[in-house]
Order: C-alpha cells, then sequence, then structure tokens
C-alpha cells in the first residue's frame, strides 16, 4: 500500500482495525483483488512490486493469494448474509465480552512508555484505550468516524488457523510504538487518549514515509537497494532450508511425509526453496544479522542455536538477536541460566556464539523498566522482556582475528568430553524422570529458584532426543574433530548413559539408536540384527521385503473421531494447559518395554498404498483445512526395524500415539490417570499401519559460512615462531565448567629454535581479549583463543618444554565478565566489517532522527521524577558497594558510568541551570585536556534510552596550537570529571577507548577516506584496521594523543546548534560527533536492584499513599561531590525539621535542607515514617546514613 501511494489513515484503519469505514473498506478489496491477480512466480517477479518485495517460494506465494482473495470476497454481496450473521456475530460477541471487563493495570500496553512507565498518566490512558479499543473496534474517539465503522476488516477474520475472529486479548495497536516522548515531553499538560493515539500514528507515519522514501529514491541512476523477502512456514524448517539449500539446491518433493528438519509441524512436505530466487537472482542463505523476536520461549535455545548459527557469515559484526518474555525464576540470572544447555563458557566454545554484555560487562541498551516490575510487582503476571545480542565471542579482537578470520580449533580430552556431553544430556532430559513430578508441580506457581527453574524448563519445551543428537552433530563438524577420537567420545558417553540408567530413559534406547544412525554419529550394531525374510505359515509384513534396512518409516494412520476425543478434553480444561507432548510408541505386550519414539511428525490427509508387498509405496494426499473438514491424521516416524521381529507374526506389536506423561496428564484426564493413548494398532493392521524402508542417510555435514580467504592455517604455515597448535580445554572435576586454556607453540622457525635452544627465557604478555603475545629474542608471535581469557600473570601458567621445543600457555576463560581481563583489555572494540567499521558492542544510533528532550517545557520536579531515577541505575550491586566503600576502584568503568550519569544529569539541569560542556581531567593537577559540547538530549526510544547528541574536541598538539587563543574560554568551563585517588589516569585511558566508539555509532554522513589514521598498513603490504589511533604513554601513566581520526572532525556541525555559537564557533573545525549515552549493569549475571526488603519507599504527605518502592537507595546520587562520603550525625532521630528566622519549626529535605514550600513538596520515608525527602535522588543519596537509623526505628 506505502508503494501504491495509499492514504496513511487508511493504511492505519486497515492495518489496526476491526471495524472499517467504507473508503478504508473499498481499499483493502481493490489492493486485494490486485495483488491476487498475480498468479505465478514470474509474474510477481515483474510487476511493480518484485523489485522491493520478494518471495522465497511459490508455496509462500499461494497461500498469500489465498487471503488476499478471502480479504476481498468477505464484502461481496453474496456472502453479506452469511458473513455478517456468523463472523460478523464472532467479532461482535468477543468485543462485547472484553469491554465488559473492568479496566486493570495492563504493563503488556504500559511496558511502551519505557522510560515513563510510572509516569502518573500511563496507567489511566493506556487502560482507558484498551478499553475503547475493544469496545469500539478502532482507535477513534470522534463519534462521526465511530459510526462510519461498520464494516468488518476481514484481514481480522481470517489467518492461518482458518476462519474465524481469533485476536487475543492483548491485542492493542499502541504496543509496537514506544511512547517515552509522549510523557517526557508533557510537562503540566494532561494528556488523553487522542494523544496517545496521535503518538502511535506519528510514529506510523514516519515509517511509512521513511519506507517510501527508501524504494523510491534513485542513487547514482539506481533506485535504492531496499528488499523485503517473505517465507512462510515454520521458523526452524525455514532455517534448515536456507541451510542445506546450497548443498542441495534441486530441492526435491517426496510423495509421503517424513520427520525432516525441512518439514514443518503439521505439514506434511519440506519447505522448497524457489530455484529461480536462491539461483538465478542470487537471493542470500547466509545473513549479517538474523533476529529472532522471543521464539526461543517456544523452540528453546538449543533448537535456535542449531538452526540460525551455521547462516552468520564470518562478518566482525554478524549478530544474532534472541528475547525472552517469560520469568518463572525469582530473578532475570536464573531465567537466563535455565535457558542455556550448558555453562556460558561451554556455550562460547561449541557454538561459537556468547552475548555481548556478558563478554562486555555492560549494555548499552536500558531495560530498568522491566527490571523494576519484575521485582517488585509481583502481582503481574510474569512477563519481562530481555533482548540478548550474541556474536562470535572472538569477533570483537580484531587483533587476533583481524576481518572476521575462522576461530582458532579448539581439543578436548576424550572421556572429558563425553563426560561434558553426558551432563548437558541429563541436564536436558532429567524433567521426564518421574521422581521431579512434585518439585515441577511446585514450580508451576511460584517464583523459583535455579533448581525449580531448570526443571520446569523441560516441561516448557520438552527436548526430544533428535535435539540433542542434532547437537552432536553440531559439535562434531564445527569443531572437526577426528573419526578416531569422535568413535571414542560416543562409546564413552554410550557407556556412561548406560550405567545406572533410570528406567524413563530407558524406554527411548531405540529413539537413541536411530537419531546415531540418521546423523552418522556411531554405529549400533543391534540396528543391523535384522532376520532375514522367512516364509513361515504366518509371515510379518517384513517378510515380503527382498532385504530389511536397519530403519523403517511407520505411518500411523489416527482416525479423526479418537483424535477429537484429545481436542475437546484440551477444550474442557479450565486450568491453564502449558504445552502438550505427543509421542508414538512401539508396544510388545506386558513382558516387554515400550520404545518411545519422540521425534515424530503430522499432518491432515490420506495414505495411499501405490506398492505391493515386496516393493511398499505410498502417497499422501494432504488436506491444508482437515482440522476443519474432519480429515484422519498421519503421524510418522522411523525405528529399528529389529523390533518388528522380521519373519516372526508380530502379532503382540502395537503402534501407538499417546500424550507423555506430565504435570498436564491429569488436567486432560483427570486426578491419578495415567499417560494418555489416543488410538492404538496393530502392526499387521494395514488400514492404519504402513512400513516404508528407511533409505541409508549421508553423513549430514554442514554447510561452511566461512570465506575461503579465511581458511584454517595448515600445519607448515608458521608464524614468527612456530605453529601454534589447536587449544585444548581443560573441563573441571564436574565435567560441566571449563577450567582452562591450553595453547601449544611449537617452535618451527630455525632462528627462534637457535634463540630457544640457548637457554632464552620466553615472555608473554595479554595483547587483546583473546590473545596473548609471546617474545622470544627479537621474534614475536601472537597466540590466539577462541574466547576471551584471563591473560594476567597472577592467572595465567607458562609451560617450557626445551628438549620438545614447544611453549604452553595456560589460561582461564573470562566469562563472564565478573573474570578479569578478558575484552577490559579492549572494553570498546571497533572492528571491520564490509570496508568500513562499527562498533562491536554499542548499539548504533541515528542522532538525526530521534525526538529531542523539550527541557522548557518540563520543570525540575517533572524530570527528576523519571530522569534521575533512570540515571541511579547503571551499576549494579557490587558496583555500588564497590563505589561506596573504596574510591580507589579496581574497575575504571564504573567511573565511567557515574561521570555519564553526572555529564547526562548537569546537562539536563537538574536542580541547577544546564551545563553544556564539560571538561575531562587527565589528571587533579591538570587542565582538562578533552571537552564534550552538549547540543541536545534526545530520547532513543528504540531502546528506552536517553543519548547526548555530543561532540568531542580532544587537544591533541596538532589542535592546540590552532585553538590556543581560544582555551580561556574553555578552562573557566565546568571540569566534572570524578576524583578518586588513583583513578584519573585509568578512566581518563578508558575514555579514550570508548571515544571511537561513540563516534561510530552515530556516523551517517561520512566515511572514513583513504589516509585515514586508523588504517595500518602491514609489514606484507596489507592493511588493518587500529581502533583507537595509538595512545603514547606519558608522565605520570597518563595517556596523550587524539583517539579518533579527523575523517570525522567538523562534519555534522549545525551553525544553529552549539557548535555554532560564538563561544565555540571556533572549535567547530577540530570536533566529532559522538552520542554519549549511560551503560547499564548486565541483569542476566549480577544483581542490579536491592532486595524488596531493603527498599526505602516514599509516602506523599498530602495524602499518606504509599508510592512505588525506589530502585536500589543505596545506589550513589549522580549529582554532587564524590571525592568525599557524607556523614550524617547519628543522633539525628529524622524528621526534616529545621527552624525558620522566627525560631518555628519548619519540615525541609533531610538531604538537602530544602524546606517545603512552593513547588519543593516533602514526601516521607514508607517504612519508618520518620524522614523526609524532597525527591527520590535525596532518599538515594542519603540511604547508606539513614539505613540503620531506619531499621533501628522499625524495631523500636
Amino acid at each position: 500500500m506505502i508503494m501504491d501511494h495509499v492514504a496513511e489513515p487508511i493504511m492505519w484503519n486497515i492495518f489496526f482495525h476491526m471495524y472499517l469505514d467504507l473508503d478504508s473498506s473499498s481499499t483493502l478489496v481493490s489492493q486485494s483483488q490486485k495483488l491476487a491477480a498475480y498468479d505465478s512466480m514470474d509474474s510477481w517477479r515483474s510487476s511493480g512490486y518484485g523489485a522491493i518485495i520478494k518471495i522465497g517460494t511459490d508455496h509462500t506465494l499461494a497461500e498469500l493469494r489465498h487471503h488476499w482473495k478471502l480479504y476481498a470476497a468477505f464484502y461481496h454481496p453474496s456472502k453479506r448474509r452469511r458473513l455478517r450473521v456468523e463472523l460478523q456475530a464472532a467479532m461482535d460477541d468477543k468485543l462485547k465480552h472484553e469491554a465488559a471487563i473492568p479496566p486493570k493495570d495492563d504493563f503488556v500496553s504500559i511496558r511502551s512508555s519505557g522510560l515513563l512507565f510510572q509516569h502518573s498518566q500511563t496507567t489511566s490512558l493506556f487502560n482507558d484505550l484498551h478499553h475503547r479499543y475493544w469496545k469500539t473496534g478502532t482507535t477513534f474517539t470522534d463519534d462521526t468516524r465511530l459510526a462510519a465503522s461498520t464494516r468488518p476488516n476481514s484481514t481480522f477474520l481470517y489467518s492461518r488457523a482458518g476462519e474465524g475472529f481469533r485476536a487475543m486479548p492483548n491485542t492493542d495497536p499502541i504496543i509496537v510504538f514506544a511512547h517515552d516522548v509522549l510523557f517526557g515531553n508533557a510537562g503540566d499538560r494532561t494528556l488523553t487518549v487522542e494523544d496517545l493515539v496521535e503518538s502511535a500514528q506519528s510514529q506510523f507515519r514516519t515509517w511509512c514515509s521513511a519506507f517510501q522514501t527508501a524504494t523510491t529514491e534513485k542513487t547514482g541512476g539506481k533506485t535504492t537497494p531496499v528488499v523485503v523477502r517473505f517465507l512462510l512456514g515454520d521458523a526452524l524448517a525455514v532455517a534448515h532450508a536456507l541451510l542445506d539449500f546450497t548443498d542441495h539446491p534441486a530441492g526435491g518433493r517426496p510423495s509421503h511425509p517424513r520427520a525432516t528438519s525441512m518439514v514443518p509441524p503439521w505439514t506434511a512436505f519440506p519447505i522448497e526453496l524457489n530455484r529461480e530466487e536462491y539461483i538465478g537472482l542470487s537471493a542470500p542463505t547466509r545473513f549479517d544479522a538474523i533476529d529472532t523476536s522471543n521464539i526461543s520461549d517456544h523452540l528453546g535455545l538449543l533448537n535456535l542455536f542449531l538452526a540460525t548459527a551455521p547462516l552468520l557469515t564470518r562478518a566482525s559484526s554478524s549478530v544474532l538477536y534472541t528475547g525472552s518474555l517469560a520469568l518463572f525464576s525469582a530473578d532475570p540470572t536464573i531465567e537466563f541460566e535455565a535457558t542455556l544447555f550448558a555453562t556460558l563458557p561451554v556455550v562460547a566454545i561449541l557454538m561459537d556464539l556468547a552475548p555481548i554484555d556478558v563478554l562486555s560487562g555492560f549494555s548499552s541498551t536500558y531495560n530498568g523498566h522491566e527490571l523494576f516490575t519484575a521485582y517488585y510487582r509481583p502481582d503481574i503476571k510474569p512477563l519481562f522482556r530481555q533482548s540478548f545480542t550474541w556474536k562470535r565471542p572472538s569477533s570483537g579482537d580484531p587483533l587476533a582475528y583481524p576481518d572476521g578470520s575462522t576461530c582458532v580449533p579448539v581439543s578436548f580430552s576424550t572421556h572429558q568430553f563425553a563426560k561434558l556431553l553426558y551432563t548437558i544430556y541429563l541436564d536436558m532430559f532429567r524433567s521426564e524422570d518421574p521422581i521431579h513430578a512434585s518439585a515441577i508441580n511446585k514450580a508451576l506457581n511460584v517464583r523459583n529458584d535455579a533448581e525449580g527453574r531448570a526443571l520446569l524448563q523441560g516441561l516448557l519445551l520438552g527436548p526430544c532426543r533428535k535435539t540433542f543428537f542434532a547437537l552432536l552433530s553440531f559439535i562434531r563438524d564445527s569443531l572437526q574433530i577426528s573419526e578416531e577420537q569422535w568413535s571414542g567420545i560416543m562409546r564413552s558417553f554410550l557407556e556412561m548413559r548406560s550405567e545406572n540408567q533410570p528406567h524413563f530413559d530407558k524406554l527411548t534406547d531405540s529413539d537413541v539408536d536411530v537419531q546415531l544412525y540418521l546423523y552418522g554419529l556411531h554405529t549400533v550394531p543391534r540396528l543391523y540384527d535384522v532376520s532375514k525374510p522367512s516364509t513361515a505359515s504366518e509371515p510379518g509384513r517384513l517378510s515380503f521385503w527382498p532385504s530389511v534396512p536397519p530403519l523403517i518409516c511407520i505411518f500411523l494412520t489416527v482416525p479423526r473421531d479418537a483424535f477429537a476425543k484429545l481436542e475437546r478434553a484440551i477444550a474442557g480444561i479450565k486450568g491453564e494447559l502449558l504445552l502438550m507432548w505427543l509421542h508414538c510408541v512401539i508396544d510388545h505386550g506386558d513382558d516387554q518395554n515400550v520404545h518411545i519414539f519422540q521425534s515424530v511428525n503430522a499432518a491432515y490427509g490420506i495414505i495411499i498404498d501405490t506398492g505391493t508387498a515386496s516393493e511398499p509405496s505410498l502417497t499422501f494426499q494432504e488436506d491444508p483445512e482437515g482440522n476443519k473438514n474432519g480429515a484422519d491424521v498421519v503421524f510418522s516416524f522411523v525405528a529399528p526395524s529389529h523390533l518388528f521381529q522380521a519373519g516372526k507374526p508380530p502379532a503382540p506389536t502395537m503402534v501407538r500415539l499417546q500424550v507423555r506423561d506430565d504435570v498436564n496428564t491429569p488436567l486432560i484426564l483427570g486426578p491419578g490417570k495415567a499417560a494418555t493413548c489416543i488410538f492404538s494398532a496393530n502392526v499387521e493392521d494395514t488400514d492404519h499401519v504402513y512400513l516404508l524402508p528407511e533409505p541409508q542417510p549421508l553423513r549430514p555435514g554442514r554447510p561452511s559460512s566461512q570465506d575461503p580467504a579465511h581458511a584454517l592455517t595448515r600445519p607448515d604455515e608458521t608464524g614468527d615462531i612456530g605453529y601454534q597448535h589447536p587449544v585444548h580445554v581443560e573441563l573441571d572435576s564436574t565435567g560441566k565448567n571449563i577450567a582452562s586454556l591450553t595453547a601449544k607453540l611449537e617452535i618451527t622457525n630455525a632462528a627462534a629454535l637457535a634463540v630457544f635452544a640457548g637457554g632464552t627465557m620466553p615472555t608473554v604478555s595479554q595483547c587483546s581479549p583473546c590473545a596473548v603475545q609471546v617474545v622470544l629474542g627479537s621474534r614475536k608471535q601472537i597466540i590466539a583463543f577462541p574466547v576471551p581469557i584471563v591473560g594476567s600473570p597472577s592467572r595465567r601458567k607458562l609451560r617450557i618444554a626445551r628438549k620438545s621445543s614447544y611453549i604452553e600457555v595456560v589460561v582461564p576463560v573470562a566469562i563472564p565478565f565478573l573474570e578479569p581481563d578478558g575484552y577490559k583489555v579492549n572494553q570498546f572494540p571497533v572492528v571491520g566489517a564490509n570496508g568500513s567499521l562499527v562498533p562491536w558492542n554499542i548499539h548504533r544510533v541515528s542522532l538525526d532522527q530521534l525526538p529531542v528532550l523539550d527541557r522548557a517545557n518540563i520543570s525540575d520536579a517533572q524530570l527528576e521524577c523519571w530522569y534521575g531515577g533512570y540515571l541511579s541505575q547503571p551499576c549494579s550491586r557490587r558496583e555500588r558497594i564497590a563505589f561506596d566503600d573504596d574510591l580507589r576502584r579496581d574497575d575504571p568503568l564504573v567511573n565511567v558510568k557515574m561521570t555519564t550519569s553526572r555529564i547526562m544529569m548537569e546537562a539536563a539541569g537538574v536542580g541547577a541551570p544546564p551545563q553544556r560542556v564539560f571538561g575531562l581531567k587527565p589528571n587533579p593537577r591538570k587542565d582538562p585536556d578533552t571537552f564534550l559540547f552538549v547540543d541536545k538530549i534526545r530520547y532513543e526510544t528504540a531502546s528506552h534510552n536517553m543519548v547526548l547528541d555530543a561532540f568531542v574536541l580532544v587537544l591533541s598538539e596538532d589542535v592546540l596550537s590552532r585553538v590556543k587563543a581560544a582555551l580561556p574560554h574553555l578552562a573557566a568551563g565546568p571540569a566534572v570529571m570524578h576524583s578518586p585517588v588513583l583513578g584519573w589516569e585509568r578512566e581518563m585511558y578508558l575514555w579514550r577507548r570508548i571515544l571511537p566508539a561513540l563516534a561510530e555509532r552515530c556516523r551517517t554522513t561520512w566515511t572514513h577516506g583513504a589516509d585515514c589514521e586508523y588504517r595500518v598498513v602491514q609489514a606484507d603490504g596489507s592493511v588493518r584496521w587500529q581502533v583507537p589511533r595509538e595512545l603514547s604513554k606519558g608522565l605520570g601513566d597518563s595517556y596523550q594523543g587524539d583517539p579518533l581520526c579527523s575523517c570525522g572532525r567538523g562534519r555534522d556541525v549545525n551553525r544553529e546548534g552549539i557548535m555554532g555559537e560564538g563561544a565555540w564557533r571556533v572549535f567547530a573545525p577540530f570536533v566529532t560527533r559522538i552520542a554519549l549515552s549511560p551503560l547499564f549493569s548486565v541483569a542476566h549475571v549480577e544483581h542490579l536492584l536491592e532486595p524488596l526488603d531493603s527498599i526505602d519507599s516514599l509516602i506523599d504527605l498530602d495524602n499518606d499513599d504509599e508510592g512505588i518502592p525506589c530502585p536500589g537507595p543505596q545506589a550513589p546520587a549522580p549529582v554532587g561531590a564524590v571525592a568525599s562520603k557524607t556523614k550524617t550525625n547519628p543522633d539525628v532521630s529524622g524528621g526534616g525539621a529545621d527552624g525558620d528566622s522566627s525560631g518555628k519549626s519548619v519540615l525541609a529535605c533531610d538531604k538537602c535542607k530544602k524546606r517545603a514550600a512552593g513547588d519543593v513538596k516533602l514526601l516521607k520515608c514508607a517504612r519508618c515514617k520518620t524522614a523526609l525527602y524532597c525527591s527520590q535522588a535525596c532518599q538515594k543519596g542519603d540511604w547508606k546514613a539513614h539505613k540503620l537509623q531506619c531499621k533501628n526505628m522499625q524495631v523500636n
């Protein structure tokens, strides 16, 4: 519609409204008819849309056309009566039902206000709009427009689930937009529902305009290359189709359903990518960025990794985004750990992925409103949004891995690796053990500890054996483990599994055998123990086959009546049914174990036997509408053929479909009932059971996503000293954690050998997050590791073998960031990508497109209500304790966080006139040598953050000589650098590291030239990026020089902005634009907020109603001096009583002594009801002094 220039209000109506006016419904009909007229992929490609909107499969186009036809046909006069009576009545009834429910706090909607989620008007506005939307089906408030909107929107009545109105109760058009700006800039204005709607619609108009510009403007005679490609299908199946296409471009459509990775659930055939799109037009199958929203909540993080990790390119900037909306545990750290299949260091090694905030020690995005609600609003149903950015753990180290080169290989000892795999296996499936049933039942109803949450994970996601063995296949291929070692690993693993194996796991032995065979992981002798065909008087079905393969594909047709009983049972459940897992079973009778198979595929339709007894063949006729048409359901799975005992009468052998026995079973069958058998049939029942030979699989190798230029170094390709062997991974005694990494450097260079044999001692130092440098005489060589390491002398070990001529460096892993070193060596990497530079762990922003904080319209009190609290949250509890207890911090990142918060507070002018120029001192006895000029404060709504649109001036030698005359203006400006006794140089060094990243994150109008100072020519003539520029060390451990290149100097300087003002204009040619925002702690690694029982709340003195607790009262205030600690007289009892000139007692803030008058409104501590404060910031600043006194008052 955007490409056809449809009016934006009509597009809004069609996209969001349940009822349409005549113009909108007519547009919907004409647009649908126009699109449905393109009846082939060729006609679509030649259309006006084909250059921008691509379609990846023929099935996708067919389904789109099917729905477009339905949308248009809905309004045809011939269908008017039936549709009015049925579909519209269903819609009307649902809206009446929802409208009758009293409005309540709906954090799903309120969360879109981000930073302003505690604003006094959010709850009422969002509740009113949500209630109005479900009452009228529109966002209109005008009676005339409401009266005209009477035609049901057909897009709400047709979906993949079929015909019907199935909108979820939390459907709300406002949720998808960010409303921080609306509430933040409101000032004294009373907002209305119309304002909230306009906030959403203005963003909708902006997006439509941007898309139209991107698809119609031309650059150099060519249309801007914006392409949107649609692929309809199950997420995992689509990913596997993309993954396998490179090796199997011809695809293939079998005549019957198979339980394969490319077959979506409840369908019969694999996804087939369109050959013309993916071969002729070279549609991509590998990607620099993959965003998966929160589907890991439903599919599991491991399944998601296995499908998407191979699709990522080797670019240093390649990234996988995942998310979660679940919170079943006590805090985010437990929640995150439960979703992983192993510890973070192990995941990083095996999957070559890790969250960048876990590596870096900070996040550039804000999630405080989610954390606050999760901690302090237990009345709200667990719904906690977290976002994770996964990258290759070594990709932020351009020194060790320039331009995304292939990671150094790793090795494990056979027994240790088998033990690791076995512990992963046990953790994945222990929720199946009946011994944990009571603990899982309990876990459903509480915020869990780590143990309860881990058990609950198995119920929520129900991992199957296929997932585990797919992981093994991935590991074997990605780590390039030799066949000999892999055989030993699997033997050891299977021995561990067979020892003391619980009964529930024995039931899956046959399923395990199948997966080992299909993935080519191990030879299972019993799979080949199949009797030859017999001519017995009562022969089995396999007896007629010329030969019996190790595996058979079994098809079980479940009659619709039998399956409908399960559907009716589920529909009648009054409680909450989390998930229901189906599996197939082969049962030989009471005297033998059943065999459970978890990897099952299902589709509605009919199996047609097209073969003979000796040459079986099947055709499947799928019924896409089978759920509505009453079609039978065909389930297929693969089983070992020896279970059928070929040549013997298999009368007792039954094939069953049943529901897994778990906490949901009593909900379906009632209390005390066992596993649910939905349908069973004798294997000789040719009406319901069909058998086909399973073909011999090829060993599934993963298509390589690496650039051939980045191939692994061969043993004969050595460095200046020698050849680096694969890094050996040593596990601890539990078999779950990585104890150390060992890099072996074999000395092969003749000159180096001579020096080494002569007794020269090599020296080792950590030179980058993932590498150490070995110096032997005059020779140097970098030894790389696959993940960040702890390379400090006190933690690493050096082993020397002079006879065998090798050096070994043993180091711990620096994951998570609580370990020293790692990415602390280079905390803000800027890496090369596609010929340019990007910040590695700070997200990009487009400053000119971000809304501006309207400071003139907002009072100090209004701003402090949310801005001060937001800026008080960058540090974790650990960091706040360190900050309070010892100003000589070991971690300068804490200083940078607090300095940034203070700069942002003073730039906004909270409690004082706004400051616009800030100087950073390298030494308390020196003048500032780096200045920040703040132009604007902007809302970064995508991450619910605030960002300073600023310019930085570094007084390097070349700049100093040209602006020396104007320096007195800067010398008089405020210097806001924190002043710990030993922290100046270390913090200043970190600031020089972060400045290039802050410049790159907002760079849009300029590029790096051929003479860029970041470009460094190597000895071999190649060019590499070196960011920041080399910093020279001066006196007193200070660092001199400009860390920024000169490419961005003087760019984006607006004469109407701060650099155009008279006093600062002289500096404009030498400044570089940056985007400065707070750096937040990592909630899923360490605790950020205080426990609920330690929170000091405020009570409004006017109405004595308790306010919302402040997040983290121990957090130091971002304003005020921090060089000395505030002491409070312990004998003072609080109450904020001050005397005025007449000697009368006047109430005043216990912290800042502001008196209650005018716009100064005092609040009292909700715990002791004694201490008085004018703001939450003062309460937080006084908490350390007030805490003990407050508790004593409670005891008294």
